[in-house]
């Protein structure tokens, strides 16, 4: 009985430790939001759609004509208690050479069909007719005269270690106060930043960023609803597009004044991208998917207000990069809202607001990207820690057959064979 009784104290100790190691922290492992193809089919699309067009939304936005945005850095709070400015270098942004890009841009307030004006020499009365033509469709103050340009290339999104939680914060109980359909926008714009923030976090040294799984499930990853929300901003600002395209297919517009190559350029990469885009068959919103629970006569009443108050929370913003792309992701979701709301058209967006459109929909397609990343990261991490797991329970079973061998050798049971010694008969046994 003594081999059996090792042999029993082996197994449990190793049933015990396998236990142990199983529910151990370290091999636990909490899985963001995945999509399920039964519910989630119109983000499944989504994701394939982006896949066509992300490239090319990427090279267009590198090049010349929406690398640079003109911007008032130093915009005055006037709803907020000032907070103490952000000195450090993660704060700072990259000035562009002004007197080369007015040049160019010297017009560039608006962008004008070639009919309305001669192509290069527009007067300076046709642009001021245009400006007061546009002032009942503003969505937000234009910053397009008298501001420095920013280079965008040079001034990318990251974690500057800064803590805008009040801001947005603000911003969420303004959206949700006057519209369902101006909330879901906000929250999928909040969700897409937060996405850059955990993918280039900042690593405590200049220049120095790291993606940040834990703190993209925290901010993003473990919410559902915030994940679905930036999906609806991907597809409505795709559904402003659809709007615009004939424009721009129609060639007749002046990108860039006075650089003749420049605005050829542009032209192409955007009927390149254009091309893209019709391939994928993409479905716009339904109005029912816009509106959501508003009424569409009144939601401009209700909803311009609210895009100025987020456009006043903005200028509160302590850091200047970080002020700098919120005001380039509201520019051009007040493009997007002129497109869909009041179905303007082209002629009546300014350069900023097209800048600011086409480098949000860069923003929050590289964000549904990086939604993909982290979930194939959390597939490897749960993979490689489950070999892991396995391996060590499979090597402790290995030694506990070794060690059930040996004890079975140096402490064997009792021989009840009819030799041993104190074996008794049956009664009434007979040998054959």
């Amino acid at each position: 009985m003594k081999g059996f009784f090792w042999r029993l104290v082996i197994i449990s100790i190793t049933g015990c430790v396998a236990y142990v190691l199983y529910n151990l922290p370290y091999f636990e492992y909490s899985e963001c939001y995945r999509l399920n193809p039964s519910v989630d089919m119109d983000k499944y699309m989504l994701n394939r759609l982006n896949n066509e067009i992300r490239r090319p939304i990427t090279r267009l936005t590198s090049s010349r004509f929406f690398r640079y945005f003109r911007v008032n850095k130093d915009s005055e709070c006037t709803v907020l208690k000032p907070q103490k400015g952000c000195k450090t270098v993660e704060c700072s942004i990259t000035k562009a050479n002004n007197r080369k890009l007015e040049k160019d841009w010297k017009m560039g307030t608006n962008l004008y069909p070639i009919t309305n004006a001669v192509k290069d020499d527009l007067s300076q009365s046709a642009t001021t007719e245009a400006n007061q033509q546009q002032e009942h469709l503003q969505w937000m103050e234009l910053e397009d005269q008298d501001f420095p340009f920013v280079d965008l290339e040079l001034s990318k999104q990251n974690d500057a270690a800064y803590n805008g939680s009040n801001i947005w914060r603000k911003m969420h109980q303004e959206s949700a106060k006057r519209t369902d359909s101006m909330s879901k926008l906000i929250s999928g714009l909040h969700s897409a930043t937060s996405m850059h923030l955990s993918q280039y976090f900042f690593g405590g040294e200049p220049d120095y960023h790291y993606p940040n799984h834990t703190d993209f499930n925290r901010r993003v990853g473990f919410h559902k609803d915030r994940l679905s929300n930036m999906y609806h901003l991907y597809h409505f600002l795709l559904s402003a597009y659809g709007k615009m395209r004939l424009d721009i297919a129609a060639d007749e517009f002046i990108y860039t004044h006075n650089n003749k190559t420049e605005n050829d350029l542009v032209k192409r990469a955007l009927k390149m991208f254009d091309s893209i885009f019709i391939s994928t068959e993409f479905v716009p919103l339904t109005e029912d998917e816009i509106y959501h629970t508003d009424d569409k006569s009144d939601f401009i009443q209700k909803a311009k207000p609210s895009f100025q108050a987020l456009a006043q929370l903005v200028d509160c913003i302590p850091c200047d990069k970080c002020k700098v792309h919120a005001k380039l992701e509201l520019s051009g979701l007040s493009a997007a809202f002129k497109l869909i709301y009041p179905e303007a058209g082209l002629q009546n967006l300014s350069r900023n607001e097209l800048v600011g459109f086409f480098n949000l929909l860069k923003k929050v397609s590289s964000s549904i990207e990086m939604y993909g990343r982290w979930i194939h990261f959390e597939n490897s991490i749960m993979y490689s820690k489950q070999v892991m797991l396995y391996a060590i329970i499979g090597i402790m079973s290995l030694l506990s057959i070794v060690l059930f061998i040996i004890v079975g050798l140096i402490a064997p049971g009792k021989d009840m064979t009819p030799k041993s010694k104190g074996y008794k008969r049956p009664k009434g046994f007979k040998e054959a």
